[in-house]
């Protein structure tokens, strides 16, 4: 009699001593059952299995039990089955063996006439397959299966929690853009991941897509290239907005910008492939392979001649560093550094060195009387060992100021660190002059120190206190004033000069000064005198009757800007609008010259000088003009601009300078912004945040003539 085979499910206390009980590597026990009662041990040749934890079910694609003594294989015409906690999977094999297929059913094994051969069994959630008799694959998890250790139970636990969590929208491979031709693009097939939604916690899946060939571009404008997830049909997507790059199921490989049958192409894609390499190797490109520094830290000082150095953090690569306060006035110290020809060092150094410099390739050289030397300060990239280099001048104090860091360096200075500070000193004084590099730059002096111009008699600046001049020293102190009587040997101004006396205490006036009660006289046409009052107004001048008055193309001056408080930006922009810039400030303005509503009123006709600048944050392309409110028309059109927004934000200005010929009186004006982009909060211009306020619009307005008559 023929006989089906059958797979089913028992708990382990329904089998029969020794060979089965909760212990899963009691399986052995079954195999050695089966060898002793069975001439051939049956193989499994399975297919993929799979197991889900919420239905208990164990699927499989293919499931087969082959014996080689009779060469026959037995296919279960079955694709899943319910694993209880604690159970066993498994089939039972007829004899003699069947080579066509036949139904699955369950049932409890019988341990005579029949193989019985075993699968899975469960524990917990998860399932463990008979390996040791099975050819083929074994089950994947499911990666929401698969749960990590937590407190409780969290809604977020599982593998794909983590996938979902921590991985977003990027190409692993492939996906290379191509020129198509007639202004069109190809991209390649490849690799990506994306999410199922624009949602951040939504499922995260991996996911192959086709080429594509032909693909139409937006001509005159940059078109940014997606692979969009499309729920599970991958595709390109391509558009000329920006919103799809904060989209979750939306991959973003690169930006092509179409100029007519040209195809400018930036393959910018978000790879994902060895990325922590590329982020390190970032870093490091970007920042010449020099340590970041935190805002803050490191910052240089001095007590006396000693150095010291505050706590810093500071990252290589990716790595976060951490460095404790330094100070060479205890037991902290540095290597001195100078060449001769060759790289000489000299350790264990506190103070600096007031008196020599570096006259390179030679050696150390004494600094000249008031000239300045200048050391460079570096610190080693594990934050313990720190370097001092000489400077190679002999400097006056603007030249110290100008110096820049040394090219040639020692070796290890050179490989093995960075630069944290620079320090002037004048020769043989006891104080230092410290400056780090991450406040600002290391930039020029402006105007020179008085005792450092050359072809200049005299000076002491070492003397208490100190002195500088022109002059000799007898010569101010005459001028500070002596009792002495004026001669040949003392012949400057003193206290008792009595030309001094008859200065202060006039003895005759002349006879055409009138006395009584006005001494001077206001002046009239009959009468000579002083004018007692002036207007006060920088354009008034005294006209022949006495009255003051503007003359006709008189320079009237105004300076108007939008200012914000500290921090506050600049405002948003508004996509293809001609938008009104704010103003709200005069920082100086003749009276004629007024602001209201973000208007400008000139209230004299005249020609004037318009200098305008507007910023604008990653708007794209934009332009400023400048409108006449009154009279309903644009007087100007200021230069085109453009500010990035795709790698990195730019902040650029549109400027427009014009002349204005106002026959009227009393017209008004506005200044208009017109921006590519709409960009919330800051396209009008990103906040420095220094402290002060912050100024965006600025218009600088001068009157230079009188106005001329249109006819």
């Amino acid at each position: 009699m023929w006989m089906t085979p059958k797979m089913g499910i028992r708990s382990p206390s329904e089998w029969e001593d020794p060979y089965w009980s909760s212990d899963v590597n009691r399986m052995t026990d079954l195999d050695d059952w089966i060898l002793a009662n069975v001439e051939d041990k049956n193989q499994i040749v399975a297919g993929e299995f799979s197991w889900d934890v919420g239905t208990d079910t164990l699927s499989w694609t293919e499931l087969k039990i082959a014996n080689p003594r009779q060469q026959g294989i037995i296919t279960v015409n079955a694709s899943s089955i319910v694993v209880n906690d604690g159970w066993f999977a498994y089939v039972v094999v007829p004899r003699p063996y069947q080579t066509t297929t036949v139904v699955m059913s369950a049932g409890a094994p019988p341990f005579t006439d029949q193989d019985v051969v075993p699968i899975a069994y469960r524990v917990g959630s998860n399932v463990w397959l008979k390996n040791n008799n099975m050819v083929g694959h074994g089950i994947p998890i499911a990666a929401e299966n698969v749960e990590f250790d937590a407190v409780g139970t969290p809604t977020y636990r599982t593998l794909q929690d983590l996938q979902n969590i921590f991985a977003g929208p990027a190409l692993i491979e492939g996906g290379e853009i191509t020129d198509g031709g007639s202004g069109t693009i190809n991209v390649a097939a490849g690799s990506a991941i994306t999410k199922v939604s624009n949602d951040d916690i939504a499922q995260t899946k991996y996911f192959d897509f086709a080429l594509e060939s032909g693909l139409s571009l937006t001509d005159d404008d940059a078109n940014h290239v997606f692979i969009y997830y499309n729920s599970g049909s991958p595709q390109v997507s391509i558009d000329t907005a920006t919103s799809k790059f904060n989209m979750k199921d939306y991959a973003y490989i690169g930006t092509v910008y179409r100029v007519g049958t040209t195809v400018h192409i930036s393959p910018a894609g978000s790879w994902i492939t060895n990325f922590n390499t590329r982020i390190i190797g970032k870093c490091n490109e970007l920042n010449a392979y020099a340590p970041e520094v935190a805002k803050g830290t490191l910052l240089v000082g001095s007590s006396g001649r000693y150095l010291t150095l505050s706590p810093g953090i500071y990252y290589i690569g990716l790595m976060r560093k951490l460095s404790t306060a330094y100070d060479t006035t205890g037991a902290d110290d540095f290597t001195t550094w100078y060449n001769d020809g060759a790289w000489q060092s000299v350790a264990a150094q506190s103070q600096i060195d007031n008196t020599q410099y570096n006259d390179y390739g030679v050696g150390l050289a004494t600094l000249d009387n008031n000239k300045y030397g200048v050391h460079w300060f570096y610190m080693d990239y594990n934050g313990g060992h720190k370097h001092v280099v000489y400077g190679t001048g002999n400097y006056t104090y603007s030249e110290a100021l100008d110096a820049q860091p040394p090219s040639a360096l020692p070796g290890i200075v050179a490989d093995f660190t960075f630069l944290v500070g620079k320090i002037i000193v004048l020769k043989s004084a006891s104080t230092l002059e410290t400056f780090s590099p991450f406040l600002a730059q290391f930039i020029g002096s402006g105007a020179q120190r008085h005792n450092d111009t050359t072809n200049i008699d005299r000076g002491d600046p070492g003397a208490s206190p100190p002195y500088y001049g022109h002059i000799t020293e007898d010569e101010g102190g005459a001028l500070a004033g002596t009792n002495d009587t004026p001669s040949a040997s003392n012949k400057y101004v003193t206290d008792s000069d009595p030309r001094n006396t008859d200065a202060r205490t006039p003895t005759a006036h002349q006879a055409s000064h009138v006395t009584g009660a006005d001494q001077i006289p206001v002046v009239t046409t009959s009468n000579k005198g002083l004018c007692p009052v002036l207007s006060n107004v920088d354009s008034e001048y005294l006209d022949g009757k006495g009255n003051w008055t503007a003359p006709s193309g008189a320079a009237i001056r105004a300076v108007i800007t939008d200012q914000k408080s500290n921090g506050t930006d600049g405002g948003s922009s508004a996509s293809a609008t001609w938008t009104v810039r704010a103003l709200n400030t005069i920082d100086y303005a003749d009276s004629s010259i007024t602001v209201t509503s973000n208007r400008i009123k000139l209230a004299l006709a005249g020609k004037y000088i318009f200098r305008i600048s507007c910023p604008g944050n990653a708007v794209d392309r934009h332009q400023v003009r400048l409108y006449n409110y009154t009279g309903i028309s644009v007087e100007h059109t200021g230069q085109s601009a453009m500010c990035g927004y795709v790698w990195e934000e730019t902040q650029t200005q549109a400027t427009l300078t014009c002349e204005v010929n106002q026959t009227g009186t009393n017209v008004e004006y506005e200044v208009q912004h017109w921006c590519a982009r709409t960009v919330s909060g800051y396209g009008f211009g990103k906040a420095s945040s220094t402290g002060t306020s912050e100024t965006y619009t600025r218009v600088e307005i001068v009157r230079i003539g009188a106005a001329v008559s249109e006819t």
